[in-house]
């Protein structure tokens, strides 16, 4: 899915920082863990000078494996609409 908004570093850190908070939060290491999955390599593509637009397809496409895609789409969103509103 592709979303019109430009996707930022910010709104991938900003997504990470919520998604460490859900992880903390979780009542399944299933899910903890898929979630963990899907971000773990953002922060690293970050500092090494990827584009957001890479980083964002490595979480979406972890995230399209472990069947947490609808969630973390959203969670893009979210992020995105709350930078708007600020």
């Amino acid at each position: 899915m592709i979303d019109p908004k430009p996707i930022t570093n910010e709104n991938i850190l900003m997504a990470l920082g919520i998604v460490l908070v859900e992880i903390r939060a979780a009542d399944e290491i299933s899910t903890a863990r898929m979630l963990a999955d899907a971000f773990h390599n953002a922060p690293a593509m970050i500092a090494s000078g990827a584009s957001p637009q890479d980083t964002w397809a490595s979480v979406l496409g972890t995230a399209r494996r472990l069947d947490v895609e609808r969630y973390v789409v959203w969670l893009l969103s979210h992020v995105q609409a709350r930078q708007i509103s600020n």
